[in-house]
C-alpha cells in the first residue's frame, strides 16, 4: 500500500463515530440550514457538513448497514434538493453528484421523481445533472489528486497539505499546469504563502510560453495577491512591468474582463497612495475615460475614490453620474424579481 493511500485511510477512519451516530438518527448538523450571507447570498449553513458525510458515506459503504443506510442517504438527498433550489449560485456541486451515486443503486422506482426535481432544481442542474448508469463506479479515491480533494473539501488541511507533499515528490518537474492545481489547492487550504510562491512560479513559467495576454493575466494574479498581503510597493513595480505588454497583448485590451482586473488593480494601487500613484493615475485616466460606461458597481465605487483623491473633479462627478443610472438600474431588475 502507497504512504498516501495510508495517510488517507487513517484521516477517514477518524469518521467512523459521525458516520454510526448519523447511521442511528443524529442528522440535525447535515440537514438544511439556510442563512444569508451579504456577500453569497442565499446558502446552506450545514453544506459542508453533508458534503462531508457523502464522501465518508461512499468509503465506507461496504461496511455499513444497508437496512439504516438507505434511509440516511434517501434523506440527506432530499435536504440537498432544498440547497439546490434555493442557493444564490445554483450550481449542482459535489454533494448531490455523491448522494445521486449512493441512492441510485438502490434502485428505487420512488427515487426517479427525487432525481427529476434534481435535474430540474436550477439551470446549472437541468444543463449538467445526470443520474449514474447502473453498476457505474464513482472514481473518488482512485488517485492521490482525488484523496487532496476529498481531504479538501473535508476540511482536513494537515491532510491535505501531506497528501499534496508527496504529490509534489512523485512529479519529475512542476510544469505550469501542476502550479495551476498546487494553486487551486492552496488557495482552498487559505495557505497564503504558498499561494503567493504559486502566483510567482507561475508569472516566471508564463513568461516562457511567450503569449502576451497569458502572461498579463499572470502578471496580474501575482498583482492581486500582494495587493491582498499589503505589499503594494512590490505589486506596483510589477504593475509598472505589466503596462507596456498590454497593447502588445490586445489592442483593445481594456475591452475585456482581464481588462477591467487591470484598471481595477490599479486603481487599487493609487488608493494606497504609495509613491507611484501619481504616475499610475495618469497613465489609467484616460482608460477610465474610454470604459467607465461598461463598469461593475464595485469599480465605479473605488475609480470615484480614486478621482476624488486625485483632485480630478470632472471625471469624479461623471463617474458618480453613471454609478447613480447602474444603481437605478439594478434597483428596478430587483423589483421586476419580486
Amino acid at each position: 500500500m502507497q504512504d498516501y493511500q495510508k495517510l488517507f485511510d487513517t484521516m477517514m477512519q477518524g469518521y467512523e463515530i459521525t458516520v454510526k451516530k448519523a447511521l442511528d438518527g443524529e442528522i440535525k448538523s447535515f440537514c438544511y440550514l439556510q442563512k444569508k450571507d451579504k456577500e453569497w447570498g442565499i446558502c446552506d449553513k450545514n453544506y459542508q457538513n453533508r458534503l462531508g458525510l457523502s464522501y465518508v458515506l461512499i468509503f465506507f459503504e461496504e461496511k455499513l448497514e444497508k437496512a439504516k443506510l438507505e434511509p440516511l442517504v434517501r434523506r440527506l438527498f432530499q435536504e440537498e434538493l432544498k440547497d439546490r433550489t434555493t442557493d444564490s449560485f445554483q450550481g449542482i456541486g459535489q454533494a448531490l453528484n455523491n448522494l445521486t451515486y449512493l441512492l441510485a443503486k438502490y434502485q428505487r422506482q420512488e427515487d426517479n421523481a427525487l432525481f427529476e426535481q434534481a435535474k430540474h432544481a436550477n439551470f446549472d442542474c437541468y444543463c449538467g445533472y445526470e443520474v449514474p448508469k447502473t453498476g457505474e463506479k464513482m472514481q473518488l479515491f482512485d488517485s492521490i489528486e482525488d484523496m487532496i480533494y476529498v481531504a479538501i473539501d473535508l476540511r482536513e488541511t494537515k491532510t491535505a497539505i501531506e497528501l499534496i507533499e508527496i504529490w509534489k515528490q512523485q512529479q519529475v518537474i512542476l510544469t505550469l499546469n501542476h502550479y495551476h492545481t498546487l494553486l487551486y489547492w492552496m488557495k482552498q487550504l487559505e495557505q497564503d504563502d504558498d499561494v503567493l510562491l504559486c502566483r510567482k512560479q507561475i508569472l516566471e513559467l508564463t513568461k516562457k510560453e511567450k503569449d502576451e495576454w497569458d502572461c498579463c493575466s499572470a502578471y496580474m494574479g501575482y498583482i492581486q495577491a500582494l495587493i491582498e498581503r499589503k505589499d503594494f510597493e512590490q505589486a506596483s513595480e510589477l504593475f509598472l512591468q505589466m503596462m507596456p505588454r498590454l497593447p502588445l497583448a490586445k489592442q483593445n485590451w481594456y475591452s475585456f474582463g482581464l481588462g477591467k482586473t487591470v484598471l481595477e488593480g490599479c486603481v487599487d494601487l493609487i488608493l494606497c497612495q504609495n509613491v507611484y500613484a501619481e504616475y499610475l493615475w495618469l497613465w489609467v485616466k484616460p482608460y477610465i475615460k474610454r470604459t467607465s460606461g461598461q463598469f461593475p458597481r464595485i469599480l465605479y465605487q473605488k475609480a470615484i475614490k480614486a478621482a476624488k483623491q486625485m483632485h480630478s473633479e470632472k471625471l469624479q462627478k461623471r463617474l458618480e453620474e453613471q454609478k447613480r443610472k447602474l444603481d437605478m438600474t439594478l434597483k428596478k431588475l430587483k423589483n421586476e424579481e419580486k
